[in-house]
């Protein structure tokens, strides 16, 4: 399966400490096969250095309605108590390899 683009699309630019946090993950195939979303290893580094794997699961209402072969997946991960600069971290292995992706994410104090 060929893997053609993946985007990691936090819902705010800009959280604040304490914020639980949602993430959707947009994978596009060469074909329409549908995507175990536990293909998809997405963690989050925080400011303080703790790692943590988020959880998705599929959200096809969040896909492009005309591109059968998108597909959309969503997770929460919680913002943490220190501010700084967080990192979002999809990796996605399939047989034609192996692609990463990363996302900042900025955490103000509140």
């Amino acid at each position: 399966t060929e893997l053609v683009g993946i985007v990691v699309e936090p819902d705010q630019p800009i959280y604040r400490t304490g914020d639980v946090c949602k993430v959707r993950v947009h994978v596009r195939l060469g074909n329409t096969q549908k995507l175990n979303p536990e293909t998809i290893k997405l963690t989050r580094r925080m400011p303080d250095g703790r790692e943590a794997a988020i959880t998705l699961k599929a959200d096809p209402a969040s896909s492009d309605p005309g591109n059968p072969f998108e597909q959309s997946f969503i997770g929460q991960f919680s913002a943490g108590v220190k501010p700084g600069t967080a990192m979002l971290t999809a990796n996605v292995s399939l047989s034609a390899g192996t692609r990463v992706v990363e996302h900042p994410v900025a955490i103000m104090a509140k």
